[in-house]
């Protein structure tokens, strides 16, 4: 996990922005609530393969995300995944790894970038939560900042330059949980369902799925 911080990483960071300002008409809300140092864990909904790297290019701090083994097949993905100092993770199985990464990323007290339903949602909705990133919370105790992500679906280079869809990206503010709550299966379940109701707070009535948006105020 070398990547951030890199030449590459600042350099892929400025290609995000300048491409996501000429695809799309972007608006952000909340990078304030961004806080300037020590450990994160950032939680956002996924429309699009875009996602990634429009919200690194913008993020006031340098992330490192945790995605799909599946994104291998892409040609091209293995190396920029790389080089932008992330890993993977294999879904459908307990991969330890992946979570010694996770837990490695925040102990150095840096920004880790998790979708915690695991792929891309394929109707705008939010879908069922892993319960990984519950089980990362229960381990390490870092703050979670929900982004709600919308109109990502409808980037595309193949369309006409004149229709740029609107972009939405909400940061919410910090939440925090306590850490190593009761049993790490109890936790991580638990934990998983606020973090989805979190993330439901920053997104339209017409995306947030089964969940209820979470008051910041009631977090565990």
């Amino acid at each position: 996990m070398t990547g951030r911080g890199s030449m590459f990483y600042r350099w892929a960071c400025f290609v995000s922005r300048l491409l996501t300002r000429i695809l799309t008409r972007l608006e952000i809300e909340g990078l304030e609530n961004v806080p300037k140092s020590g450990p994160v864990i950032v939680v956002m909904n996924h429309l699009s393969i875009v996602d990634p790297f429009m919200v690194a290019g913008f993020f006031p701090r340098p992330m490192v995300f945790m995605a799909k083994e599946e994104i291998y097949k892409i040609p091209g993905m293995r190396h920029i995944t790389r080089w932008y100092g992330s890993f993977t993770v294999r879904r459908g199985e307990a991969d330890r790894e992946a979570i010694r990464n996770c837990i490695e990323v925040l102990q150095q007290g840096n920004v880790l970038g998790l979708f915690p339903e695991g792929t891309r949602s394929k109707t705008g909705f939010l879908g069922e939560v892993k319960a990984g990133v519950g089980l990362v919370i229960h381990r390490t105790g870092a703050p979670v900042v929900p982004i709600g992500i919308v109109g990502t679906g409808r980037v595309s280079p193949k369309r006409p330059f004149h229709l740029r869809p609107t972009v939405r990206v909400k940061i919410g503010p910090p939440v925090s949980f306590e850490s190593g709550a009761g049993t790490a299966r109890v936790a991580a379940r638990s934990y998983s369902e606020l973090v989805m109701r979190a993330i439901a707070a920053q997104l339209p009535d017409n995306q947030r799925g089964p969940y209820v948006p979470l008051r910041t105020d009631s977090a565990a």
